[in-house]
């Protein structure tokens, strides 16, 4: 593959330099294109950047841009990692009959629940989580307007003061 771009470019290169060079493809590319062109830089002044280098400089720039091509199977290395949230985690069951755990999601103070963007849960647990806190609540075990007292000093699972 390396060869044949190599050969596009010395074709390309002597086009370029003089129209009127009689090179064939078939003959062997690393004898005559080196003559032809020896000569050719020799009679004119160049016009490319690429005319003044010899075969070997020009198979090192053409070995040095392939070098610089881009990985097909490495990883995004900025892509942030995916993040899970605490109940995906922890693969915990829910029941809208465990009141300490539901109370977690709600605000102490206005018995609201929190949003996913504050307590990091994904959509699917933050649906399932405000079904059960509201089937809870129309059963009787949690109340509507405040957190409960006896559930206030629970470790937190999140800070409702730093949203993720």
């Amino acid at each position: 593959m390396a060869s044949s771009i190599l050969r596009r470019a010395f074709y390309k290169m002597l086009t370029n330099v003089d129209t009127s060079l009689n090179f064939t493809v078939n003959q062997d590319i690393r004898t005559s294109v080196t003559k032809q062109y020896k000569s050719a830089a020799v009679s004119r002044a160049p016009t490319e950047t690429l005319t003044n280098l010899n075969l070997e400089e020009l198979e090192q720039h053409f070995e040095s841009q392939q070098k610089d091509m881009p990985v097909d199977h490495m990883q995004n290395p900025y892509e942030k990692p995916h993040h899970r949230c605490i109940i995906c985690q922890h693969n915990i069951l829910l029941d809208w009959k465990n009141v300490q755990l539901l109370s977690q999601f709600i605000s102490p103070y206005t018995g609201r629940i929190y949003s996913s963007r504050v307590n990091g849960l994904c959509m699917p647990m933050q649906k399932r989580i405000s079904k059960l806190i509201r089937r809870a609540r129309r059963m009787g075990f949690l109340p509507i307007t405040a957190k409960d007292i006896q559930f206030l000093e629970d470790p937190k699972l999140f800070d409702p003061f730093k949203p993720k």
